[in-house]
């Protein structure tokens, strides 16, 4: 894991362990909410969750903790009933890449020294993340979650990164030496594919005229010259050749990334 966790001990016990007595010492003495480690007092709608699980794989991997209420003070107020591994994992499938890989474990306290968790239930997420596999985006969009975005942790929040945090995750992964050559030729693809966006015309104009300049220019030049077809004309306009440019160029960046088409 690329993550630091010698910063947190009682985060990276548990993260190392992730068993029962390691969340139960990571709850008493918990550090808070910090770039690695999140808190929600209920399962999060399936959209909130991906990107949650985004943010933590692109800032070093992390884990977040269902049944923990984090507004003003960390409570551990626990959940009813603990949701289904599968049913979770199909819901938030169609909005993560295939290479984010994470766990979904289920606590339950019987017994416990520590008061405050004692007969309660909790679900954590444990999210990994490979420097080699950065970024992590995002391959679907609701009204909650964008397609192909970066989400970092930010502080305490899961947000989208801006310029220069995209720079550092690029970067990690260039120093992983993985595919780096790749990653140093995305900006240019970038830059390619939005040249050949120039070159396309979002609309189509038309002249409301039935009889102008243009069509009084074309009958004179009829009239003066005679057509002949040029056998070295392409077969494909320019408009086309620039649309096929375009969907293969995006399937060029899609490769660079691994994002699986």
């Amino acid at each position: 894991m690329a993550l630091k966790k010698s910063l947190y001990e009682g985060f990276a016990k548990f993260f190392e362990e992730p068993n029962r007595e390691n969340l139960r010492d990571l709850l008493k003495n918990s550090v808070g909410e910090i770039d690695n480690i999140d808190f929600k007092k209920e399962l999060p709608s399936k959209t909130k969750l991906s990107k949650h699980l985004l943010a933590l794989a692109n800032s070093g991997g992390g884990i977040l903790i269902i049944g923990v209420d984090e507004d003003e003070e960390l409570i551990a107020t626990g959940l009813d009933t603990l949701k289904d591994e599968a049913d979770i994992q199909k819901q938030v499938s169609s909005y993560l890449p295939e290479s984010l890989e994470y766990e979904i474990l289920d606590f339950e306290f019987k017994d416990s020294e520590y008061e405050s968790i004692k007969d309660k239930s909790f679900q954590v997420f444990l999210v990994e993340s490979e420097d080699k596999k950065l970024p992590y985006l995002s391959i679907k969009s609701s009204n909650e979650i964008k397609e192909n975005a970066i989400y970092i942790r930010r502080g305490t929040n899961s947000t989208i990164a801006n310029h220069e945090e995209v720079q550092k995750i690029l970067n990690k992964r260039i120093e992983s030496g993985y595919s780096s050559s790749n990653i140093l030729d995305l900006e240019e693809h970038i830059d390619q594919l939005k040249i050949l966006y120039k070159n396309l015309s979002k609309y189509n104009m038309r002249s409301k005229m039935a009889f102008g300049l243009h069509n009084f220019s074309s009958i004179m030049i009829d009239n003066l010259y005679e057509k002949e077809e040029n056998p070295n004309f392409p077969e494909e306009d320019f408009e086309g050749f620039i649309l096929r440019a375009i969907k293969l160029k995006k399937l060029k960046v899609l490769q660079v990334l691994e994002i699986d088409v």
